[in-house]
């Protein structure tokens, strides 16, 4: 009997159950979990607060702004799928013309991912920021073209590193939103290259708070500044100087020059110096304004010397004037040079402006004024 229940229940198969497709589903998800493809992954920069990029906006003058802005314009063109071409927003945050249509356009895709991504931003905050990065631009823009005083400048740079860290707040809020993106560099902190700008640049820009706006030159005391025609007499009455325009002071030996000089001024905003140096008869005219003539070309490459001499009311004696004009990365640079003897001396008036091209035209006339009323007593 054993062996034939043996035999009978071996040609038996048990039937496994059928599952419907509802089972079958559930029975594969339980074993596969869901993945993003790896090439549909997205890789973006870490969320850094705005600290940390502050200083980088700050350090630079506003160049890191440029390469920043594109990288996040890049970002937006990876999220949103839109044919942003990001390096052509290099130029956005320092043309002016541009930027409201510029702007514009990064709000929608930006409204739209953030719609999408359950992060709000009010609309109203944004034109706040659009106007006020504007603005700023366009001072900027106009503190190359124009002069304008070195202290406001760095007030201007401080509220553009804070505008475009109020915008990283914004991207970076819609960062900490998303689903499906890797996250690549430091939340906090610096990579080697932006310690570098950042350690190099933030001390120098300091430094030309401190010495161009808060402390721009040490006056002398009890010396006012000359008021326009307003004529100086040396001490010693060897010389007078005519004063054409406003603000020229006298600022204590050595600020411009090796400490050789009887005389400094300084003045049409911090552009422009004049320097009184006295050589004794060793020394020729000819020797004088070879030696500066040189000195100039040899600081500014591009410089043209011009020169004329002309004979000193009822003397015999010459006065030369030399005029030099060149050009600088940041704009027009003029040098004037007036040489004439008095007794056993020569004196020498060197006069220096390095100013914007706008304003340049207008301080010029008054340099060459000044220049050419250089006189004996």
């Amino acid at each position: 009997m054993a062996h034939s229940t043996s035999s009978s229940t071996s040609g038996i198969s048990v039937p496994e159950p059928e599952l419907n497709d509802t089972e079958h589903l559930v029975s594969q998800s339980s074993h596969e979990e869901p993945q993003v493809p790896i090439d549909d992954v997205i890789i973006l920069r870490s969320p850094r607060s705005a600290g940390w990029e502050f200083f980088l906006h700050f350090s630079t003058f506003g160049i890191y702004t440029a390469f920043w802005f594109v990288k996040r314009i890049k970002e937006l063109s990876l999220l949103s799928k839109q044919p942003l071409i990001s390096w052509t927003w290099f130029f956005v945050p320092n043309l002016v013309p541009i930027q409201p249509f510029a702007f514009r356009r990064m709000n929608r895709v930006l409204q739209q991912l953030e719609k999408d991504n359950d992060s709000y931003y009010p609309v109203s905050s944004f034109w706040i920021w659009a106007l006020s990065t504007m603005v700023l631009s366009a001072y900027l823009w106009l503190d190359s073209e124009y002069t304008v005083s070195s202290g406001y400048w760095v007030v201007g740079l401080l509220l553009w590193s804070v505008a475009y860290c109020v915008l990283g707040v914004r991207f970076n809020a819609l960062k900490r939103k998303l689903v499906g993106v890797e996250f690549k560099g430091k939340q906090s902190g610096y990579a080697f290259w932006e310690w570098l700008l950042v350690l190099l640049g933030f001390p120098f820009v300091m430094l030309i708070l401190f010495y161009s706006s808060i402390f721009p030159y040490t006056p002398i005391d009890g010396v006012e500044s000359f008021a326009d025609q307003d004529v100086y007499i040396s001490p010693d009455n060897a010389y007078r100087l005519k004063i054409h325009g406003d603000s020229w002071r006298e600022v204590k030996s050595g600020t411009f020059s090796d400490g050789s000089a009887d005389l400094e001024l300084a003045g049409m905003g911090n552009d422009a110096n004049f320097l009184v140096f006295i050589s004794g008869k060793s020394t020729t005219i000819n020797d004088i304004v070879n030696f500066r003539v040189n000195d100039i070309q040899s600081t500014t490459p591009s410089t043209k010397c011009h020169e004329k001499r002309v004979l000193l009311n009822s003397t015999a004696n010459v006065i030369t004037h030399v005029t030099c004009k060149g050009q600088e990365i940041f704009g027009p640079r003029l040098y004037t040079i007036t040489v004439f003897e008095s007794g056993e001396h020569y004196y020498e008036l060197l006069g220096d402006l390095s100013t914007s091209k706008h304003s340049y035209v207008k301080y010029a006339e008054k340099i060459n004024k000044m220049a050419g009323e250089f006189y004996p007593l």
